[in-house]
């Protein structure tokens, strides 16, 4: 590259050329010459390009922006710079869009603003031509790379795409793509499929590797492709867009099919064909010559030639646990010409211990006598290997199992006890009961003696009253005192068959004090002629204390308290659904069951809190009321049972809560 730059100015006022001119010849590296007119511009121009062209748009021969236009048609590549007596902007900056390097004025030129117009014109110019050079290139590389290759924006829309792509597509130009998306060339829901792909790239930033897909043209051509996706990143690292390489494997695939086909159909031959194989001659019953294939030594490590030089090399290659039951079953070949296949272990050259499946196939002269026979051995090693992890694994499950088993009696003991626990903590909060049902009969027996202290004569009809009162009485705190000790007797979990009903009236006696206390009118509706239930009395005597005392505590200005119980049949819309149950017992269809509903009159359960009522600790009751586990005692003993509870507000008020339980010993979980 020379060291001068030639400069051609096309200028018709000698004044203003002058005023070019001097300042650029006094300027070393610079070259000028001088054309008045258009047309000795374009003379000018066949002869020789120059470095840089000045050019005056007002010209005896041509006039503004077409003075322009023929220039840059006959110099493309040479870097322009406007000259003009008018300061106008807008004129400039047509110019400059339509490939002006600058646009100078000339009554505001100084030397040191020309020479530097003239020089940035030209790196421009440079750099512009670098990045045509470069572009042309990557479309040039583009076309020629046989895969499809294309870019979109962030909404799927084609930016641009190569040669190969327009093809497929069926387009005379790549341009035609343009401002186009998948939905215009390919059935929706590959498009569709493309399209969502694309929008997870964008979202997360990670590329899609080599998926295996197939797509298929509006006009129903088929392809497959091995297609790589990535994003486009701006230069400030912003996602904006996609590109796609898609590599046409159809013919693979086709090849792929043929060759599963061909799989399928000889899986048998196939199956057979193992890596080595060898022959064994025999004369008489003795062995005395074996061939070896060439398999032999990816099996074992050996070389045929090894095996021909060592004759017993066959016998030290087996595992020496294993030798006895190798020559025993090639004896049984021998004797009876029947062969079997054997698995056993060998020593392979390089040190490995390594699993062999041998199967030989006996050869028979016309007279039925063995004289040789062909074995086929293949390398086994992995699935034997398998096969020991799923024992070890067989092995740890059974492990685990018994693990679980012991935890989940464990779980069942503590769950026993925590009822035991609750069932404690019950008795305390029915003494005050208890002392109250004992206080009046016991007072009454006293003042009953102190009477017939004073008095003296038993069979006095004033005194038979008393006496007979205070029997009652005595009769009643005793009942009363009883139960209440068989209730509070820790117990394990003893199913038998009993009546419903009964288990109901005696757990309303235990709370007999605290719905008189409470002002609660207790409405029975006891089903006749019910089935016999399968309970632990003691236990279901615990669930209906802690629901009937819940019930009155809801009530606490009075109420009606309603127990019902009933025989149903469950039809196919009727079947209870607990998704909390964890005993795994469901109900079915057509099962006969033991309902029991207890519905109170008192004031409900926040829905809010209605989805917690079950959780251990958890209630709604004042601070020192409730200890937070009597409904989680209460579904625990229930599910025991294999039964379910529902709670519910009425629609009218107060809480339902129904026990579904089965009846007979056939159901007992």
């Amino acid at each position: 590259m020379s060291d001068v730059t030639t400069v051609l100015l096309v200028e018709d006022d000698a004044n203003a050329a002058l005023a070019v001119t001097v300042p650029l010849r006094h300027t070393p590296g610079f070259e000028v010459a001088l054309v008045k007119s258009l047309q000795q511009a374009e003379a000018h121009l066949r002869q020789t390009i120059p470095d840089v062209l000045l050019l005056d748009l007002t010209l005896p021969d041509s006039h503004g922006l077409e003075t322009f236009r023929r220039i840059k048609k006959l110099a493309p590549r040479v870097p322009v710079i406007i000259l003009s007596g008018l300061d106008d902007e807008k004129l400039a900056e047509t110019t400059v869009k339509e490939g002006a390097q600058d646009y100078l004025v000339k009554g505001e030129l100084d030397r040191r603003a020309l020479v530097r117009a003239i020089r940035y014109s030209q790196e421009r110019e440079r750099i512009r031509r670098s990045l045509d050079d470069e572009r042309e290139f990557t479309r040039a590389l583009l076309d020629a790379i046989p895969e499809r290759i294309y870019v979109k924006d962030v909404q799927s829309r084609f930016l641009r795409i190569n040669r190969q792509c327009a093809t497929i597509l069926n387009l005379d130009d790549p341009s035609e793509a343009v401002g186009k998306s998948d939905f215009d060339f390919f059935e929706s829901a590959h498009a569709q499929e493309a399209f969502e792909e694309e929008e997870l790239i964008m979202r997360t930033g990670r590329s899609l590797v080599g998926k295996v897909e197939k797509e298929i043209l509006l006009d129903g051509q088929c392809t497959w492709l091995l297609t790589t996706k990535m994003p486009v990143r701006d230069a400030a690292g912003a996602i904006v867009g996609t590109c796609g390489i898609s590599k046409d494997i159809t013919e693979m695939k086709q090849v792929e099919d043929a060759l599963r086909t061909s799989e399928e159909r000889y899986r048998g031959l196939l199956e057979s064909v193992m890596d080595y194989i060898y022959t064994v001659y025999l004369e008489g019953d003795s062995p005395v010559t074996t061939v070896h294939g060439e398999g032999c030594l990816t099996v074992t490590g050996y070389t045929r030639d090894e095996y021909n030089a060592d004759r017993n090399l066959w016998a030290r290659m087996i595992h020496p646990d294993d030798l006895a039951t190798v020559v025993a079953s090639f004896g049984r070949l021998v004797a009876t010409g029947v062969a079997e296949p054997v698995e056993h272990r060998i020593l392979h050259k390089n040190g490995s211990i390594r699993w062999i499946r041998n199967t030989p196939t006996p050869r028979f002269d016309s007279h039925g006598r063995m004289t040789s026979y062909d074995g086929v051995v293949a390398d086994i090693t992995e699935r034997k290997e398998a096969e020991m992890q799923v024992l070890s694994a067989n092995e740890r499950l059974r492990e685990l199992v018994g693990e679980l088993t012991h935890s989940h009696e464990e779980l069942k003991n503590a769950q026993l006890e925590l009822i035991d626990a609750a069932k404690m903590q019950s008795v305390g909060g029915l003494a005050a009961g208890v002392a109250h049902e004992v206080k009046n009969p016991l007072a009454i027996m006293v003042l009953g003696l102190d009477y017939l202290s004073k008095q003296g004569v038993r069979n006095d009809q004033a005194i038979a009253p008393i006496l007979r009162e205070m029997e009652v009485a005595v009769e009643r705190a005793n009942t009363v005192v009883t139960g209440l000790l068989d209730f509070a007797a820790a117990s394990t979990l003893e199913m038998a068959e009993g009546d419903l009903n009964a288990v109901v009236e005696n757990s309303l006696k235990h709370v007999r004090h605290l719905t008189l206390q409470s002002k609660v009118e207790v409405v029975l509706h006891l089903g006749k002629n019910l089935p016999k239930a399968v309970l632990d009395f003691r236990k279901m005597e615990q669930v209906f204390v802690n629901l009937f005392t819940n019930a009155c505590h809801a009530m606490p200005g009075g109420g009606k308290l309603t127990v019902r119980t009933s025989l149903r049949q469950l039809g196919p819309h009727e079947v209870p659904r607990d998704a909390g149950n964890r005993t795994g017992v469901r109900f079915s269809a057509g099962d006969r069951v033991l309902h029991v509903e207890i519905q109170d009159s008192g004031t409900g359960i926040p829905p809010d809190k209605l989805a917690r009522i079950f959780d251990p600790f958890f209630t709604t009751k004042p601070t020192g009321q409730g200890t937070g586990l009597g409904l989680s005692v209460t579904r625990s003993i229930i599910e025991l049972h294999g039964g379910l509870i529902e709670v519910h507000n009425g629609a009218q008020g107060g809480v339902t809560v129904g026990l579904t339980l089965r009846c007979g010993l056939s159901k007992r979980p």
